[in-house]
């Protein structure tokens, strides 16, 4: 049987009336009954019950209970419980509990709890819990985590954002992982993993990524392929000489913690121009003021008689380092470096007829593959600035 409730009395007057079955429930006071509607119910109250309706509930203060609704569930005043829709929640003040909608979660105030939503998850103050969405989370500070597929955005955070795209937060207490991009306007104090992209003006912690940028580092290091540190960072170009190549040139990115280099040299090794190119990474002990050890690795490739031993296809031929130098500086930015280096050349034996590079070897060996290793000790001297 099709039923219509309505309350027209005072709207401080409270409803202990049960709503079931009706097409449309109305109460102009408060609830605390369930309503149960096979279009929708409204409140223009108070509600602490349990609301179900197949396409809408609405009520116009605070809300202490269960929504679901089909469609849309929407409050004028603060929640408590868990809502369910099929399309979007709305709260005009805060939530403590669940949400959970096929596309957006709108909290005008603080979220305390869960937010679960197809498209998007907002709350337009601070935030104590998760945040999970298909496309963007977004609050004014967090303490918990978001999880978004493509983007998390945020003021301060305390715990963890994670989207597949990109992450926004001012100051971070915790982690950032994005598939291509972090950023933080203030402190990271934590860890930064990106796919491509991560900047911080201070970090106190580990950035990851194919390209890092950071004002200061205080703490901690960036690790990647290039990593740029604008104050106290390490941003040098150096040439140097070694029993190979006796013309080198290094571009090295990042801080003593950890950086990274590029490398490119040409000489006479064997009576014949050989010429290399590769990248390495290191780190740099302090030992005074103006002395350390820099420990650097790389690997380069080696061309030799053409790309790169004269053949159509390119065939193995890696020239492998491990530096250990003794570092002075002279003042400024310029540096000088000496020390033994551990070389280890690995090359395509097939190819008959090359001459190795190496003037001696301590190793000598070519594996089951075809792949030829020699080794041995050998040095380098540059200048860097």
């Amino acid at each position: 049987m099709m039923a219509f409730a309505q309350n027209d009395s005072d709207s401080t007057k409270k409803s202990d009336n049960l709503q079931l079955f009706g097409l449309y429930n109305q109460t102009g006071g408060d609830i605390r009954y369930p309503q149960l509607g096979a279009l929708g119910n409204r409140v223009d109250g108070e509600f602490s019950s349990v609301q179900i309706g197949g396409v809408f509930n609405q009520v116009g203060k605070d809300v202490d209970g269960f929504q679901l609704a089909g469609f849309v569930n929407q409050n004028g005043g603060a929640f408590y419980g868990a809502q369910f829709s099929g399309l979007y929640n709305q709260v005009a003040d805060s939530v403590n509990g669940f949400q959970a909608t096929g596309l957006v979660n709108n909290v005008g105030g603080r979220l305390d709890g869960f937010q679960g939503a197809g498209l998007a998850n907002l709350a337009l103050d601070s935030a104590r819990g998760v945040q999970a969405s298909g496309i963007f989370n977004f609050n004014k500070g967090l303490n918990g985590a978001q999880m978004a597929g493509v983007f998390n955005q945020s003021e301060a955070v305390r715990g963890i954002q994670m989207a597949g795209v990109f992450n926004h937060a001012t100051d971070l207490d915790g982690a950032q992982i994005s598939g291509v991009c972090n950023l933080s306007r203030g402190t990271v104090d934590g860890f930064q993993l990106a796919g491509v992209l991560n900047i911080a003006k201070k970090l106190k912690g580990v950035q990851l990524g194919v390209i890092n940028v950071v004002d200061t580092v205080e703490s901690g290091a960036p690790i990647g392929i290039v990593n740029i540190v604008r104050r106290g960072g390490l941003h040098s170009f150096g040439l140097s000489a070694n029993e190979v190549t006796q013309i080198n040139a290094h571009f090295r990115l990042g801080t003593k913690a950890f950086f990274t280099s590029v490398l490119a040299g040409t000489g006479y090794a064997n009576d014949r121009m050989v010429t290399t190119a590769g990248l390495g990474l290191g780190h740099i002990f302090t030992l005074s003021e103006r002395s350390g050890l820099m420990l650097e690795g790389s690997c380069s490739y080696l061309f030799d008689d053409g790309w790169p031993f004269g053949q159509e296809n390119g065939t193995t031929n890696l020239l492998n380092k491990l530096a250990l130098s003794y570092n002075y500086n002279l003042g400024g930015n310029t540096t000088l470096y000496l020390g033994p280096v551990v070389n280890v050349h690995v090359w395509d034996a097939t190819n008959e007829g090359y001459t190795p590079v190496a003037p001696y070897t301590f190793f000598d060996e070519t594996s089951s593959q075809g792949l030829r290793v020699q080794g041995w000790v050998g040095g380098t001297a540059g200048i860097m600035f």
